[in-house]
C-alpha cells in the first residue's frame, strides 16, 4: 500500500500544498498601488503571492503606522491570519524570521512568539520557533527566559527543547547548541535538565548526543552527572598552511563514538572549510564541490555537496578566523577523510580520520 502510494505520488502532479501559489491576476496593478495611501492595498500586498519582500515590508510598515503598532507585529498578525489559507504563507513566515532583530526590540511581539512556540498544536509554532532561533544569542536567551516564565520551566530547559525540536532541520541548530553549552551553569541548577542531558549524552545514536556531551563537559567535574564525571570533548587543533592548500595535521586517530572538536584556525589568505566524509568518498564529494563552484547556489551552500557521504561539516572560515566542527566519531571503524571542498582545494587539502573500535 505504502509503495503504491509512493509511486503514485512520484508519477502524479505534485500535491497542491507543494505547488507555489500563483499571484493574483491583477498583480501588476497591485504592485503599482501605494500602501501608505490605500489601506486595502496594504493588506493585500502583505498577504498575496508574488509580492516582492521589500514591497511586503512597506505594506507592513503602512499597516503598523495606521494602527499605531510595530512593523514586525503587523507581519506576525498577517502570518497568523494567513496560516495556510493565503498565497503568502511561506513568504510571510520568511519575512517574520528576517525581522527577528526587530522582534527582539518589541516585548509584546516577543511574548506572543514565546507563547506560540509552546503551543504544540498551533500551525504558527514552527514560524515562531524559527523567529526565536534567528535572534542574536543574547536576545535568544531573553526569549528563552520569556518562554520559561510563561511555561513554568527553566531557560536551559527551553533551549534544550528548542535544540531537540530543531535537530538539524532548522537554521539555528548550531547556534542553539552553542547557547545551551553557554548555559551549562544554569542547567546544573535544574535536576530535570541535567537528567535529560545525561540520557542524551549516553544515547549513541541520538543527534543531540554531541550537544549534550558538550554541555556536560562544560560543567565542573563535581557538578556532572554520576557516571559522566570523566566525560571529555577532545580538541583536534588544525591550521591552514599558508599558500600550500593543506591542513597542518594530516592524520587523526579516534575511538568510535568519541566526541571531537575539530578546531580550525585559518591562517591562510583565502577561505577554507572542513568536511568529514565516508571512507573512499573523498573524490565523489570533491568533484561535486568543484561543480558547485560554477553556481551562485554553490557559494550560498558554502560548497558543501548534498550527498549522504558527507558526515559532518564546518562551513567556510574566512582568512585569519577560526571555526569548530563538533562531531562524534562514526561507530563503524575505518579510515574516513576530512577535506576542504572549496572548489579546487580537495585534492591537496585533506587528511585521514582513522576510527578504531571503542574500548567500552
Amino acid at each position: 500500500m505504502f509503495v503504491a502510494l509512493l509511486v503514485t505520488t512520484l508519477l502524479a502532479a505534485p500535491p497542491a500544498r507543494l505547488v507555489p501559489p500563483l499571484p493574483p491576476t491583477d498583480i501588476q496593478a497591485l504592485l503599482a498601488m501605494d500602501p501608505s495611501k490605500d489601506p486595502a492595498a496594504a493588506k493585500r500586498k502583505l498577504s498575496e503571492a508574488g509580492v516582492p519582500a521589500d514591497q511586503r515590508t512597506k505594506a507592513a510598515e503602512a499597516i503598523a503606522k495606521a494602527g499605531s503598532g510595530t512593523t514586525v507585529a503587523a507581519v506576525l498578525d498577517a502570518a497568523i491570519q494567513c496560516t495556510g489559507t493565503c498565497g503568502a504563507t511561506r513568504d510571510l513566515a520568511d519575512l517574520l524570521v528576517s525581522m527577528a532583530a526587530d522582534a527582539a526590540k518589541d516585548p509584546a511581539t516577543l511574548e506572543r512568539l514565546a507563547k506560540l512556540a509552546q503551543a504544540t498544536d498551533d500551525p504558527m509554532r514552527v514560524t515562531a520557533c524559527r523567529t526565536i532561533a534567528a535572534l542574536p544569542a543574547d536576545q535568544r536567551r531573553k526569549a528563552a527566559e520569556a518562554i520559561a516564565k510563561a511555561g513554568s520551566t527553566t531557560p536551559a530547559m527551553v533551549v534544550l527543547d528548542a535544540a531537540i525540536q530543531c535537530g538539524g532541520t532548522c537554521g539555528a541548530t548550531r547556534d542553539l547548541a552553542d547557547l545551551l553549552v553557554s548555559m551549562a551553569a544554569d542547567a546544573a541548577k535544574d535536576p530535570a535538565t541535567i537528567e535529560r542531558l545525561a540520557k542524551l549524552a549516553q544515547a549513541m545514536d541520538d543527534p543531540m548526543r554531541v550537544t549534550a556531551c558538550r554541555a556536560i563537559a562544560a560543567l565542573p567535574v563535581d557538578q556532572r552527572p554520576a557516571g559522566l564525571k570523566d566525560l571529555t570533548v577532545r580538541v583536534i587543533a588544525l591550521k591552514a598552511v599558508p599558500g600550500a592548500m593543506q591542513y597542518d595535521v594530516k592524520e587523526v586517530k579516534a575511538k568510535a563514538g568519541e566526541v571531537l572538536d575539530f578546531s580550525f584556525e585559518n591562517t591562510d589568505t583565502i577561505q577554507h572549510n572542513l568536511l568529514v566524509v565516508a571512507p573512499g568518498k573523498m573524490s565523489e564529494v570533491g568533484v561535486a564541490a568543484d561543480k558547485m563552484g560554477e553556481t551562485v547556489e554553490g557559494k550560498a551552500a558554502q560548497f558543501v555537496p548534498d550527498l549522504p557521504s558527507v558526515i559532518a561539516v564546518m562551513g567556510l572560515v574566512d582568512p585569519q578566523k577560526s571555526g569548530h566542527l563538533y562531531m562524534a566519531a562514526p561507530q563503524k571503524p575505518g579510515t574516513y577523510q576530512y577535506v576542504c571542498t572549496y572548489p579546487g582545494h580537495w585534492r591537496m587539502m585533506n587528511g585521514k580520520l582513522k576510527v578504531e573500535k571503542s574500548d567500552k
